[in-house]
């Protein structure tokens, strides 16, 4: 029944594969050592360490990205953990970028200038949560910069009374412009003086100038935290009245001459006038409330110099104004007399010897060389021509700006008041009842007058081409009479010439085109006979 015995020989291929095959598992784990594996199968995979972070971060600059990362992979990152928030800046919710790192926006704290701030983050994987590392941060900020008016003007104001201006300093830097601003005496600030100024911060202080005395004051706003910066301040105390200062000039016949007196309160006032033995004035004057008014003063005696004075007095102030007059009047110097109330014209007035190049070709200013003169002068061969009295000084009349139908004369009246108007005016000749030529000066009539300080200006306007203008500028007294004329000038303009019509151009066309013409024919017949 059983097989016989040469079949039972074992077969050895297949009993070597069947022994393998058993002692498989018992081989398997012990491949692989003294590699990556774990020598200590029994303990765990620790997670991977992050990275400990120090970082700078502008104040002004909003919210950043800060980037978390592991030291070493251990194991897959789940995700990174804010173990503690920061104190001052505000976090956001951490973000995976890759495997091992991650990043977080950090908003900086409110406020001004560097500072400090921290948190704390660890990183969670499947072998469990990471030990915590710490993120320094380091807020750093621009330098301030303070910025502040460069002057302020406060004007005339009366001792006692006050002027408020305002004054603003600003931040345009970063950080903290912190300090104080201190004003020179004369000068008050309204409330506290002290500034704490963040980036783009601004205060505005009240400045006021309570001046004590009659004098000019000036000085400087000096600002704590910024020595190198400085505000000019600059302030006059003036007095309540004030009457012209220097000596008064008398001209004209009779001699006059005014005295300029002005009342700066708000309440009218009353000036007492007592003129010397020589001159006449009213004894009484009414200024209004923060008005002016002049004085007039006049030579009792027709002939000789004046040398006096008159004494104006008014509330808290007294002065005593010296009168001159160093010109004869026109009875006296062989003028004509001039009755009251018209224009004096002296007969030995000489012409301006004045030029100026014209700017364009329409107008031109000449000298009055090729014009007979309008009066003749003195007899050379007089003896008693330069011995007849005093030296009569008629000042310049100047030809500036030639322009166009425009022109600009100017002159510089030394001798009269400040408060003297001016009239520019023009020359026409009239018959008098024997059928002669009399001169005579008529207002400007296209005239702008200016006048700063003693010298005046007068802008010519609208002038026709081709005619010559005869004019003078003359000083006002306050009821608008002449005391003082200015040297005569001459503005002659140029007639505009003739311009070319259409007739003009077809005329030169023609001739062009005819020679062109003669030309072509001559170069014809000479090429024909060299052929």
């Amino acid at each position: 029944m059983f097989p016989p015995a040469s079949n039972l020989r074992p077969k050895w291929p297949g009993m070597l594969l069947l022994w393998m095959l058993l002692a498989l598992p018992a081989i398997a784990p012990l491949q692989g050592l003294g590699k990556d594996r774990n020598p200590y199968p029994n303990v765990p995979e620790p997670p991977p360490e992050p990275n400990p972070i120090d970082i700078e971060v502008p104040r002004s600059g909003g919210p950043v990205l800060i980037t978390l990362s592991a030291y070493s992979l251990t194991s897959p990152i789940i995700r990174f953990r804010i173990r503690r928030p920061p104190e001052a800046g505000k976090l956001g919710i951490p973000k995976l970028v890759s495997a091992s790192t991650a990043v977080v926006k950090y908003t900086p704290p409110a406020g001004a200038g560097p500072g400090e701030d921290s948190f704390v983050y660890a990183i969670q994987s499947y072998a469990g949560v990471s030990a915590p590392a710490d993120v320094h941060i380091k807020i750093t900020d621009a330098d301030p910069i303070l910025i502040a008016s460069g002057d302020i003007e406060f004007g005339q104001v009366l001792p006692g009374r006050t002027v408020r201006r305002t004054l603003d300093v600003q931040n345009i830097g970063g950080g903290i412009a912190d300090g104080a601003i201190e004003v020179p005496d004369g000068w008050t600030v309204e409330g506290d003086t002290d500034y704490h100024l963040t980036a783009g911060q601004k205060r505005t202080f009240t400045i006021v100038f309570t001046p004590t005395g009659v004098q000019n004051y000036t000085g400087d706003i000096a600002y704590s935290s910024d020595p190198d910066r400085a505000t000019d301040l600059n302030g006059e105390g003036i007095a309540p009245l004030a009457v012209t200062t220097g000596s008064v000039a008398l001209f004209g016949a009779p001699l006059t001459g005014t005295i300029h007196v002005e009342n700066r309160t708000d309440t009218p006032a009353t000036f007492t006038v007592t003129p010397g033995e020589s001159l006449l004035a009213d004894s009484t004057i009414a200024v209004p409330a923060k008005g002016s008014a002049d004085i007039v003063v006049t030579a009792k005696s027709a002939g000789g110099p004046v040398d006096d004075s008159v004494t104006v007095e008014g509330p808290g102030i007294k002065a005593e104004v010296p009168v001159t007059a160093n010109i004869l009047p026109p009875s006296a110097a062989g003028m004509t007399p001039v009755p009251p109330g018209a224009v004096p014209e002296p007969a030995t007035t000489p012409r301006a010897r004045v030029a100026a190049q014209p700017a364009t070709q329409s107008v031109a200013a000449t000298s009055n060389d090729d014009l007979p003169p309008l009066n003749p002068p003195p007899a050379a061969d007089n003896p008693d021509s330069a011995d007849s009295g005093p030296e009569i000084h008629v000042p310049s009349l100047g030809i500036g700006t030639v322009s166009g139908d425009e022109a600009t004369v100017g002159c510089d009246f030394k001798n009269l008041p400040l408060a003297a108007r001016y009239r520019l005016e023009s020359e026409s000749v009239a018959l008098d009842a024997q059928g002669q030529p009399v001169p005579q000066w008529n207002p400007f009539q296209n005239a702008d007058v200016q006048s700063k300080g003693s010298v005046a200006m007068a802008d010519l306007q609208h002038l026709r081409p081709g005619a010559l203008y005869v004019v003078r500028l003359v000083g006002l007294d306050g009821a608008g009479r002449v005391i003082e004329a200015s040297s005569i000038g001459q503005v002659w303009t140029v007639a505009p010439g003739k311009r070319w019509g259409w007739w003009n151009v077809a005329v030169v066309g023609a001739i062009v085109a005819i020679a062109g013409v003669a030309a072509w024919s001559w170069l014809q017949r000479r090429r024909q006979s060299i052929q």
